[in-house]
């Protein structure tokens, strides 16, 4: 039985981070490269949206009965499956566990201009993330 007031809860959460990420949505890709700052939050936000995103779709998945997800691009791809999210959201939002792992775990180098220039992208795909599991529920 899926815990309706848990999963809201962690939408508010998500709510929350992009509110925080639209305060950087309006700076150049200049004032971003210049402030280590900025980057870290900017990276650090994004960080806790797939997270909780993640955490949601794993807790919903196991919930209904399925296995568990294997990583953070599966937990897409199974809530995709399980009618969560749609295909066009899951198949833009699965890519980003790869943004994620390599800002986590530093693989090469951090590109400065992907990460930039995905803000306003991971703001609009998580406003409909949060829309379309509303509707699940």
């Amino acid at each position: 039985m899926i815990n309706k007031d848990l999963v809201l809860s962690k939408l508010l959460k998500i709510k929350k981070y992009i509110q925080e990420l639209k305060t950087f949505s309006n700076i150049t890709f200049e004032e971003y490269k210049r402030d280590f700052i900025k980057k870290r939050a900017v990276e650090r936000l994004i960080l806790l949206l797939v997270e909780v995103a993640t955490d949601i779709n794993s807790y919903v998945i196991v919930e209904i009965g399925k296995n568990p997800p294997t990583d953070y691009y599966d937990s897409f791809i199974k809530a995709i499956e399980i009618g969560l999210i749609s295909k066009q959201l899951g198949e833009k939002l699965a890519p980003l566990a790869g943004l994620r792992n390599r800002l986590v775990h530093e693989y090469d180098e951090i590109k400065d201009d992907i990460v930039f220039n995905s803000i306003n992208e991971v703001i609009k795909l998580y406003t409909t993330f949060i829309k379309e599991v509303n509707n699940y529920l």
